[in-house]
């Protein structure tokens, strides 16, 4: 059976909660014995005791596997779309990990290496997301991101170039659907078949319009409004 992470990630954080108890527990081993029970408890005792460069290790380890135990809770929590997640928690898992591996790379070269592979990981995740436009575009509506959260350093410039392009093709589709909506209304007042639209749809299609309006350039209104 395999041994998962966030396993490996619960028996760790327990051990930690447990480090004085456990330290305790295996120092007194061969306490009150004497002879052959004597050497048993010795030799369990060396090959049980955890030494402060093994539990600093374990913090390290922690460390690492956390941001993944961050993850995982994001994802699984309920009522709330995850798809704007998806891009924003890949990226901290890529980012974190490669950082602890740049930060252990002289102390701890086995553990540098399980980070960078980890890293490797979630590259690839962020790759298979960006196949299609769903989790891209789900990302940059939210506004708590929007293209800006693209713009940094942390991500490829034209992943923010492909973002900003797919809001500019959806205000350009309902600026289509309006002006044939539009163009398929008598001129001669309302038909029988049509009904004044709600304020809320209004105000619904206005953004999308002024957007439109707002990439067409500044005289783009004027000359409309004239």
């Amino acid at each position: 059976m395999k041994v998962r992470w966030n396993t490996t990630l619960a028996e760790l954080e327990r051990a930690q909660l447990l480090q004085p108890a456990l330290d305790s527990y295996v120092n007194d081993l061969p306490s009150g014995l004497t002879g052959k029970p004597r050497r048993v408890a010795q030799a369990r005792k060396k090959k049980w005791e955890m030494s402060s460069w093994d539990w600093e290790f374990v913090s390290k380890l922690v460390k690492g596997l956390e941001v993944l135990k961050l993850c995982m809770l994001e994802f699984s929590r309920k009522g709330v779309p995850t798809i704007t997640k998806v891009l924003p928690l890949y990226k901290l898992v890529e980012v974190t990990l490669t950082a602890l591996a740049t930060k252990h790379a002289v102390d701890e070269p086995r553990l540098r290496g399980a980070l960078r592979a980890g890293a490797a990981v979630a590259t690839k995740y962020i790759s298979n997301a960006l196949v299609g436009d769903y989790a891209l575009l789900a990302s940059v509506l939210h506004p708590a991101m929007r293209v800006a959260f693209f713009a940094g350093e942390q991500w490829d410039s034209s992943v923010a170039i492909r973002a900003r392009q797919l809001l500019l093709d959806i205000v350009k589709k309902y600026a289509e659907a309006q002006q044939v909506e539009d163009d398929s209304e008598p001129s001669g007042g309302i038909g029988m078949n049509s009904a004044p639209k709600s304020s809320g749809d209004t105000a619904h299609l206005s953004v999308f319009c002024d957007g439109h309006c707002a990439q067409c350039g500044p005289g783009h209104n004027d000359s409309k409004s004239s």
